[in-house]
């Protein structure tokens, strides 16, 4: 699912790298396909050197350097979900970055060693750090934390990004 407000969060914001018309186009390509788990969608819209970090509770968990080591996460990731989806929920530039507020949803397909089972439904809160090179992305950079809270009745987790 698209989320149309974020070219209108996007106008409002003048004089900075994110009122760019191609940049914001180029993040909301690049959530769309990862929502649809294409792959060769989100990986036409980086650079050939892309840096990829995603933290949780403070911490290092992935890492990827170059669009081969990104692909092959990717790749990984996608058999991991049965749905995934992340939805805007706020926009600010940061040092030359656009920062995105996520509001994350997906359902396991797999059981995580010590965690939740599949078919958990997850629900994250957190942020995206973009930075682009040219056109393309650059450095996607997620930030979430480690804590699942399973909601009453469902099997669902939580956590906080």
């Amino acid at each position: 699912m698209k989320d149309a407000g974020l070219s209108s969060i996007f106008a409002g914001m003048e004089n900075t790298s994110a009122s760019n018309p191609d940049q914001i186009e180029t993040i909301e390509r690049y959530l769309a396909a990862y929502n649809a788990f294409d792959i060769a969608g989100m990986l036409a819209l980086l650079s050939a050197n892309v840096r990829f970090e995603n933290f949780s509770g403070g911490q290092l968990t992935a890492a990827a350097n170059g669009i081969g080591e990104f692909g092959d996460l990717a790749r990984q990731s996608t058999s991991m979900f049965s749905e995934r989806e992340q939805r805007i929920t706020s926009v600010e530039q940061a040092d030359g970055a656009t920062v995105i507020g996520i509001a994350y949803r997906a359902r396991l397909a797999v059981d995580i060693a010590d965690g939740p089972r599949a078919g958990t439904v997850i629900n994250l809160q957190g942020q995206t750090e973009f930075r682009f090179d040219g056109a393309l992305i650059a450095r996607i950079v997620d930030r979430s934390c480690r804590r699942f809270r399973p909601s009453p009745g469902s099997p669902t987790a939580s956590a906080v990004r």
